[in-house]
């Protein structure tokens, strides 16, 4: 099927899942894994019950986000849709889980930069490129409603759980900060250092603002919109991820095999940690954060308890990058660019002791298209 060759090695891989499995195979998730897939203008989908890749749908134009609702804390009737980001055209998508098929679709502007879900849940909130906008889309009309302007041209933006909106401009060197209850601009703070990647503390009192080009990280009061501390980091920060109880925060970046760690309620950088050549996506999922080597092909996992120690590494594929799990944190997975496969990998294996170094083996691996960018997961229970 073109756009979906089986390379040698993913035959090899699943070969010799297959036998383990007939031995004692683990249950599966009852749900499905939504991939978009950049260069193949389609979403991928696989059947997390059979690890198996079912379909493929296509796009009008190329994907780069898709998004579930929380699949834990949503009725599922509420959370059988998929969205999905073709950014080129400024256009959301809907996928209905259901049906296996696009249902409906938005288009709040001419290009857009990403989206992301209200913590309410109900609404979509689209950054755009072209017109210079934040605008929200509703779930249950789908059509744009309220609209943001912005006086510079934005890069990203995040989220806090209590509804407030940071967006950042990095030509600019401005954080717009708006409340998203009312659209309305609550106050734009003048950035010292050019703001690259954002993610708001737990209770939304302070926003810490990674510079890429400065290799340092800020922390601003969000209800005063001052700057309470900057802090040089060993890494230019490319991404933030954030313990569950919302503690501690993962910085990954250029210039270190390491991980920065971050205590935001101390401002403090705490330390550094070892987490393979050239770490980049993280998650945490089944008490470990598993972290991406692109170029190795590796995912290392450590422990994140109080030792930080290192667990063990894991051979994935051609350049890792993504990595997210199941709800109930029983499966990771990775999305491999440049082979276009997907690894599936069993939690509950990685801690399973062996001789020093000796890597970790993934359960199978799905080839599921060209360029995969981004998955999404939904349950079918």
């Amino acid at each position: 099927m073109p756009g979906f060759a089986v390379s040698r090695r993913a035959l090899l891989f699943g070969a010799a899942s297959a036998a383990l499995s007939c031995r004692n195979k683990p249950a599966g998730f009852n749900g499905y894994c939504f991939v978009a897939n950049r260069d193949g203008n389609s979403i991928a989908v696989v059947d997390l019950q059979r690890l198996r890749r079912v379909r493929s749908i296509a796009l009008p134009a190329a994907p780069s986000q898709i998004l579930a609702l929380p699949q834990l804390a949503t009725p599922v009737a509420a959370s059988s849709k998929a969205f999905i980001l073709t950014p080129d055209t400024g256009t959301v998508h809907e996928l209905d889980a259901g049906s296996l098929a696009l249902t409906r679709h938005a288009q709040p502007g001419k290009s857009a930069i990403a989206m992301a879900l209200a913590p309410s849940n109900d609404s979509l909130w689209v950054l755009l490129r072209d017109p210079q906008q934040f605008v929200e889309i509703p779930l249950d009309s789908f059509q744009p409603r309220r609209r943001i302007n912005l006086g510079a041209p934005a890069d990203t933006f995040d989220i806090s759980p209590q509804g407030q909106a940071a967006i950042a401009s990095t030509a600019a060197r401005t954080i717009t900060l708006a409340t998203l209850r009312t659209g309305a601009i609550d106050r734009t703070i003048a950035a010292e250092d050019a703001p690259s990647v954002l993610c708001f503390q737990r209770d939304g009192r302070q926003l810490l603002a990674g510079s890429y080009a400065s290799r340092n990280l800020a922390i601003f009061d969000t209800a005063a919109g001052k700057t309470v501390v900057r802090m040089p980091l060993a890494i230019a920060p490319r991404n933030f991820c954030t313990k569950s109880d919302g503690g501690e925060i993962y910085v990954s970046g250029d210039g270190m095999d390491a991980v920065a760690i971050v205590y935001p309620y101390q401002t403090e950088v705490a330390e550094t940690v070892l987490a393979g050549r050239g770490p980049g996506a993280m998650t945490f999922a089944g008490g470990l954060l598993l972290v991406a080597n692109p170029e190795i092909g590796r995912v290392t996992a450590l422990d994140v308890s109080l030792s930080k120690k290192f667990v063990t590494v894991v051979d994935v594929g051609q350049q890792p990058s993504r990595l997210f799990a199941t709800p109930d944190e029983k499966w990771a997975f990775t999305l491999n660019r440049q082979s276009g496969d997907m690894a599936v990998i069993l939690l509950a294996s990685l801690t399973v002791r062996r001789p020093h170094l000796e890597p970790s083996h993934v359960f199978t691996i799905l080839p599921v298209g060209e360029t995969p960018i981004d998955a999404a997961i939904v349950s079918r229970a």
